[in-house]
């Protein structure tokens, strides 16, 4: 039951990352900014798709869809000042 509701609270969370408004999607942009950052979030995957296959594919795709989502990072920027 507790997967259950992980997987759907994952799967609306990858849903609603492309309706951010622009000072949250600067935070996301920072959370994965920085090599340490990304090996430990990639470790961290790892570790999940080694205990839950499921879970961890959808950690995957959420680490992607921010990734993708990188390209506004400077418009980001300027939006977050103002």
């Amino acid at each position: 039951m507790i997967k259950l509701l992980i997987y759907i609270l994952l799967i609306i969370f990858i849903s609603f990352i492309p309706y951010l408004c622009d000072k949250n999607k600067f935070r996301l942009n920072l959370v994965t900014q920085g090599t340490l950052n990304i090996l430990l979030i990639l470790i961290f995957v790892l570790f999940v798709i080694l205990e839950d296959y499921l879970c961890g594919i959808l950690l995957l795709v959420l680490y992607f869809v921010i990734e993708n989502k990188k390209d506004n990072t400077i418009e980001g920027y300027i939006n977050y000042i103002k």
